[in-house]
């Protein structure tokens, strides 16, 4: 069962799912356009044995907040992707 966790990043609470096992690489699993981080639900047990495995929900997807209209383009979601990677797996 992953652990639900929240950050404050760039000013709005992001949202990610940690599967854990912090002892090992990460692998960062990003949904596309209309998904949210349960995308990952059945395919990130099987990879956690050999990772750390975490979800994102991007801005505005999943339990993850909305940000300003003109905030949604990839020079965005990579701060937003970086800053949370920065916090949550250090």
């Amino acid at each position: 069962m992953p652990s639900s966790q929240f950050l404050t990043v760039n000013g709005l609470k992001l949202h990610y799912l940690d599967f854990g096992n912090s002892e090992k690489p990460a692998l960062v699993c990003i949904h596309g356009l209309s998904g949210n981080a349960h995308n990952f639900d059945a395919l990130a047990p099987q990879l956690r044995d050999a990772y750390h495995v975490i979800a994102v929900d991007v801005r505005g997807r999943g339990d993850s907040a909305w940000g300003p209209s003109g905030d949604y383009n990839t020079a965005v979601y990579v701060n937003d992707l970086a800053a949370m990677l920065s916090r949550s797996i250090g």
